[in-house]
């Protein structure tokens, strides 16, 4: 049994979660600071505005961690692609003749051009536009003109450079390193306690985007505490859930679970469940707002039948492209018109709560670069925002960060799980 095992499985009971609500409900009203939790650091605002902090995450994270890359519905057929940048370097996905999925740089091994100008679309070989270099949809190098005159060229070599490309269920990620730790096992714990949650049959619905003028991780730290939210959501999702009760849970590799109450009872919060139709999720997901984080830059509130995803992609130190991934779940129990329906019920429910969000982080994060404060300080109620920090410094490497902008190593208990 792993180490997490024990925990996961109380995680999925009712009325275990239900008392860990009540137990953080009682220290809320009755101001109670939960004895033996520590009393978290200030976090340096320079790793939210300074341009040093954005390149070394640029350097020694992005260059070494998953990413959401796209999902398997883009793809349907052999042949189709998808290219995106990240962080100015091309990407694309195509679904080869055997139906894997690849992703290589999108970028031609002759001279540098690239490959694929169009964001999506069906190809049978990728074919440069400059010099008609053409490659196979596994990246081999079929066709050179005039090829007499590169006598020694190796094909092989000259190969597309490809990325790690490895999916959870139909979620696909891409990873620069070669090299990095497997994407089921970054994941494992945190795919057990999901493993009701049948992404093998999710398909993306719609994205929408926001481009944010803040640092990307103030968008995810915000989806990353309830705190916030009945002050900033007063007449949006602070009436449909309970702030006070919550559970929370911190994983490895810094990913985490929030188990926040709907008031309403069945239905995750915000959404709206078809209850005639089975579906496969756990009691406890059905009867309450629970949000995995997946480091770096995911959270995913999951409900019956549709879920989605809010994904915080860096741009510019100041500037966060924030998608809002909205999936269905294939039901054979719905028609094409219900699902439908439950996916712009998502929709409705949550544009008017990212709106006021957006609102926020652009006017907080214009306020903090303006000098006036040298430091955040959060508190236990915002414990998974110093979480994320201290693994970020974990996977950049505290010797390359200067000392002023480091986070104070804490040791973190579990959080929730406690006894009352």
């Amino acid at each position: 049994m792993g180490k997490h095992d024990a925990d996961i499985k109380r995680l999925e009971d009712v009325d275990y979660v239900e008392a860990q609500w009540e137990f953080e409900k009682k220290l809320l009203t009755e101001h109670i600071y939960p004895e033996g939790f520590p009393h978290l650091p200030p976090i340096p605002i320079g790793r939210y505005v300074d341009a040093e902090f954005f390149e070394l995450e640029k350097k020694h994270m992005w260059s070494s961690v998953w990413f959401l890359a796209g999902f398997a519905s883009e793809l349907p057929a052999n042949g189709t692609f998808k290219a995106f940048e990240f962080l100015g370097k091309p990407i694309v996905l195509v679904r080869g003749r055997d139906g894997a999925i690849r992703a290589f740089h999108n970028v031609c091994q002759h001279r540098g051009a690239r490959l694929c100008y169009q964001s999506s679309g069906k190809i049978d070989r990728f074919r440069c536009i400059y010099h008609n270099w053409t490659y196979e949809l596994d990246g081999a190098l079929v066709y050179m003109p005039s090829e007499h005159e590169f006598p020694h060229v190796d094909r092989q070599e000259r190969s597309m450079t490809p990325l790690r490309c490895e999916r959870l269920g139909n979620l696909v990620f891409v990873n620069f390193d070669m090299d990095a730790e497997p994407l089921d096992s970054f994941f494992a714990q945190t795919s057990q306690l999901m493993a009701d949650v049948p992404l093998d049959k999710v398909e993306l619905y719609r994205t929408l985007s926001w481009e944010v003028n803040c640092n990307w991780k103030g968008c995810n730290d915000n989806f990353n505490e309830t705190y916030h939210i009945p002050h900033t959501h007063t007449d949006t999702v602070h009436g449909t859930l309970d702030y006070r009760c919550h559970a929370k849970y911190m994983f490895d590799n810094g990913h985490n679970v929030m188990i926040t109450k709907a008031r309403a009872g069945e239905g995750a919060g915000i959404y709206k469940t078809v209850k005639s139709v089975q579906n496969p999720l756990k009691p406890i997901t059905n009867q309450s707002s629970l949000a995995y984080s997946l480091f770096p830059n995911l959270v995913m509130p999951v409900a019956a039948n549709v879920f989605s995803i809010v994904e915080s992609v860096p741009l510019e130190s100041g500037r966060t492209r924030m998608n809002l991934h909205i999936l269905k779940i294939q039901n054979d129990g719905l028609t094409r018109d219900e699902h439908e329906a439950l996916c712009e019920d998502a929709i409705t429910a949550f544009l008017p709560v990212v709106e006021e969000d957006v609102f926020m982080l652009s006017d907080m994060h214009a306020s903090m670069s303006g000098g006036g404060i040298k430091s955040a300080q959060v508190s236990y109620a915002e414990q998974f925002v110093y979480n994320h920090q201290q693994h970020l410094d974990r996977v950049i490497g505290s010797e390359n960060i200067p000392e002023n902008l480091r986070i104070t190593p804490v040791d973190l208990p579990i959080a929730g799980l406690r006894k009352l």
